[in-house]
Formats: C-alpha cells, structure tokens, sequence
C-alpha cells in the first residue's frame, strides 16, 4: 500500500467524524500474520488520538486478506482501508451482514475484489481517487437503497449475477443469468444495509421476451466476467475463453479489428456474425489440410 494517500483518507475520516459527533472505534491493524486492536472514542467530532495513531502506521509489505473474518464483527459497519490486494495466500476474506466500505487511495487497487466485499456485504466500494472526501462523507453517512439480493430456483436459472450499488431512478437495476427453462421466477429483494424492505417477483418467459439482438447474452458476458474477475487466478482460463468468444476487454485480452477472414482463422478469433460462414470454411479447410 506504499501507493495509498493517506492525506485523502485523513480528510474523509475527518469529515465524518465531526459528522457522527460520538462515536467508539475499535481499530484493527493487519498483516500476513496477525491482527492489533486498539479501541477509541471520539467525543464531539474530536479524533486526535486516533488520527495521531493512523499517521504513524508502517506497512510492512505481505497481507493475506484471505485470513481475515469479518464475519464475525459486533460492528454497525466496517470501515476497510485496503487496496485489495494480497502478497501471499488466500485473497479473499470472509464477509457477513455487517456492511463494509471498501476505501482505497492506492493507484493500483484490486477494484473488482472491493466491490465484491462491498457487494456482498450491503455496503460500498469508495475510490477516492474518482471521489472527492465529500461525497465519500456521503456515502458513508447516508445508507442508499439497493437491490440486496435475489432468489430463484438453479433449476431454472444459472450463473446468475447482479450488482448490489444504490439505485437512483437515472441508474435502475441489471440482473443476468441464464435460463434452463422457457418459464422461470425470480424474486429481488430490496433494502437499506442488509435489511429486506421490500421484495418484487417477476416471471421470465422466452417465448414473450426474447431477444436475437444478442444485447442481452454479451451483457450477461461482461457481468459474468467481472464476477469471475474477483478470483482471478482461480478463473483464468475461463475469463480468457468468454473474452474471446463475446469480444471483451480483460486483463489478458486486448480487442483488435482485422479485415481479412483469413486473419480471423490464423489468430483462431471469432469473427463477426457476417464473417462466420465463410470463416468456418475456412477453418474447415485449414483442418483438413493440416490432416494431410
């Protein structure tokens, strides 16, 4: 984390502090090996002790976030100042129904696997280098509502993915997954934090709501992608093939326009839809010619 600002995290606790007024902190300090706890209180937006402590913290270099449980937190909320990524082991913690703000100042963040946290927690992703201290306050201050989850039958329905980020009437909701069925149902179940307020159920049917755009398969692509991203070495492989196959930037794919067919069949990319007859005689012939 020898990257991180830690001026911008100073101010983002400072503006929320004076906001919360009283508060107790209990302060978790962690590396490869252990964790120190220390416990503070802030009386009247005053945090100086804390502050003093946080300026004078030394990052020794290997984490292995895979270690920690946050699980089992007694907390209203987890404040987790990280840039996600781990020098050795496991890489990804253990969450629960505590919320957890991901925060990071570090130009070389683990974005995918903060968001997850943070998805999977009720809580948000914070990049203070896309956000000013001020709306971070915000956002730590003001619980949004958001979709926090949705259930459905795996018989129906697989690979299923959604973002758990606020909704605003601007931004709405994606959900996307595969259907095994004509006919399925899922039910999305709304809220504030981890606490359900409200639950809408939708009925999905082929024959009324398909598509042959082919919108609706590369979005799932992409989403599908960043959920396998979270565990990336884990997913390599199969990151690299649906990047190919739905023409996707990732971390090892790059996107490239060729002009030739021809060039498609040497590079084995798939080609676009108009290309695709005459790429598969191609291919075809290639095949047979090496047999010879």
């Amino acid at each position: 984390m020898e990257n991180k600002n830690r001026n911008k995290e100073i101010e983002l606790l400072d503006k929320y502090f004076k906001e919360l007024n009283n508060v107790r902190i209990q302060l978790h300090l962690v590396n490869c090996l252990r964790t120190t706890t220390k416990t503070f209180s802030v009386q009247q937006g005053n945090w100086i002790e804390l502050k003093e402590q946080l300026r004078n913290v030394i990052y020794d270099g290997a984490t292995q976030l895979g270690k920690l449980d946050l699980n089992r937190s007694d907390s209203e909320l987890i404040l987790f100042f990280t840039d996600g990524i781990s020098t050795i082991g496991e890489s990804i913690p253990q969450t629960g129904s505590t919320p957890i703000y991901c925060i990071s100042s570090d130009i070389g963040t683990d974005n995918a696997l903060l968001k997850h946290m943070a998805n999977q927690s009720g809580g948000t992703a914070i990049n203070l280098n896309q956000t000013s201290y001020e709306e971070a306050a915000t956002q730590l201050l003001h619980q949004p509502y958001r979709l926090l989850s949705a259930n459905y039958n795996t018989h129906e329905i697989t690979d299923l993915t959604f973002l758990s980020t606020p909704i605003s009437p601007t931004s709405g909701i994606g959900v996307t997954g595969k259907l095994k069925t004509h006919q399925a149902k899922i039910e999305l179940v709304f809220g504030y934090d981890a606490k359900s307020t409200e639950t809408l159920s939708i009925v999905l049917d082929t024959e009324k709501q398909s598509s042959e755009s082919g919108i609706a398969e590369r979005l799932w692509a992409t989403t599908w992608l960043a959920a396998l991203d979270i565990d990336y070495k884990a997913n390599e492989e199969e990151i690299t093939r649906l990047a190919k196959k739905y023409n996707i930037v990732t971390r090892t794919t790059s996107l490239i326009v060729l002009d030739r067919v021809e060039d498609y069949v040497k590079y084995h990319i798939t080609p676009p839809e108009e290309l695709m007859k005459e790429y598969q005689r191609l291919k075809e012939k290639t095949q047979k010619n090496k047999a010879k």
